[in-house]
Order: C-alpha cells, then structure tokens, then sequence
C-alpha cells in the first residue's frame, strides 16, 4: 500500500534505479535530486551535489541502503552548505566510508570530529581552481569554488566543476546574497565572462535570477529547490 511518503520516496529510488542502469557515452546526463540535489555523468566521472535522505516536509525518507547504492554510483560529493535540506551527515559519512571526496564549506559536521576532519574544504575565492582527485583512476574535476552566502551569516558555495570532457556545470545551493550584504553579484554576474558554462542548476527562488542567469551565461538552466525528484 502506498504510504504518507508516497510519491517522493518512490520517485527517488527510481531515481537511483535508472542511474545504476544508465551509462553515458557522450555528452552528458543529469538527474535532479530531492530539493537542489543533483548527479551527474559524463562518460568519465559522475557527481553529486546536495543529497539528503530527506526532510519531514513533504515527506521523504531514503534508506541506508538506498543511499549506499547511490553513493556508489557518484564518485564525489559537493554540500553547498549547513542547513539539512542540503547537508546530511549519515550521507557524508557513506562517502567518507567509501573514500570519495566530499567538499562542502568550513564548520560543517562539527559535532563528527572525524567527518569534520575528512571533508574537503576549498579557499572559497573567484579566481583560484581547485584539482579534486577521484579514486579508481578516474582523474580529477577542476573546481573554482564562489564565495556565496544565503543572507549574509551562512556560507553558501556556489560551486563550478568543469570534467575531462570540458563540461561545466555551475551548483548555487541557496545562494540569495543581496548587493548590500556580501556584494555577491559582483561576481555572479561576472562568472560566464571567464568560464563557458554548460549548465547552471540555480536554485529558482533566488535574488534576481535573470540577473544571475545573464551573469553566469549558460547553455542551460536547471532550477531546483521545488522539493521534487526528476
């Protein structure tokens, strides 16, 4: 019999389904998580960002099991940022047991002395790249991690992530930094004039976002943040 947690629950694990069963061989492949989760796959690497097993409101719980069998489809793991509808620490904890990397901001996972000591935590700057090293030979991402803020006391990376193929991808967690508290379109609306970038996964309710979407100058807009799964 279907549950309260039905259709969220069932929608996410025939997500994880179609990603066990998916291979890419070119270009590239994108599922949109729960809330502003995502993975994706090129045919060198797979990603994700922002998952969690889920929230009280609408109703979504994933497994352990489940989340392991996710886990090992994505050879890292970027959090945006503290609050749980982006960052969880039984998932990065999955990873860390899997040895893959996890990047997320400083402070995060404090109460996990260990977690807190494994992740990966990129000079949030506009300029500087970052080379994250996957396991298995898979090589690396190229990573420039944005200095964002959701209001002005929470950090927020809003992250770039260019593969081996040259696909780039732009995250905005709940990137909402106003011009008056942190000056944060100041580099929003600079970003696409030094990279290309493929696609931007926004999250929709952000400040200004047709500002941000010229500014960033992608291929493609994916929103997120409608606590859905597609």
């Amino acid at each position: 019999p279907r549950s309260t947690l039905f259709p969220y629950t069932t929608l996410f694990r025939s997500a994880i389904e179609e990603i066990e069963q998916s291979k890419v061989s070119d270009g590239t492949r994108i599922w949109r998580l729960y809330n502003h989760g995502a993975l994706i796959r090129t045919p060198s690497v797979s990603f994700a960002f922002d998952v969690v097993p889920g929230t009280p409101t609408p109703g979504l719980s994933l497994s352990e099991d489940w989340l392991k069998r996710l886990v090992a489809q994505s050879d890292a793991l970027f959090i945006s940022h503290k609050h749980p509808d982006h960052a969880n620490a039984d998932v990065a904890r999955l990873f860390m047991a899997a040895r893959k990397p996890v990047i997320a901001p400083e402070t995060l996972f404090t109460e996990d002395t260990a977690l807190s000591n494994y992740l990966t935590v990129p000079e949030r700057s506009l300029g500087r790249v970052h080379s994250i090293s996957l396991r298995e030979g898979k090589g690396n991402l190229q990573v420039v991690t944005y200095p964002g803020h959701q209001g002005v006391p929470v950090l927020n990376n809003v992250t770039l992530v260019t593969t081996a193929e040259g696909f780039t991808v732009v995250h905005t967690g709940d990137q909402s930094g106003e011009e008056g508290s942190g000056g944060d379109f100041d580099w929003l609306t600079h970003v696409g004039h030094y990279h290309r970038v493929d696609v931007l996964l926004s999250n929709g309710w952000t400040n200004d976002l047709h500002r941000i979407v010229r500014g960033v100058n992608p291929q493609l807009v994916i929103p997120g943040d409608r606590k859905s799964v597609v």
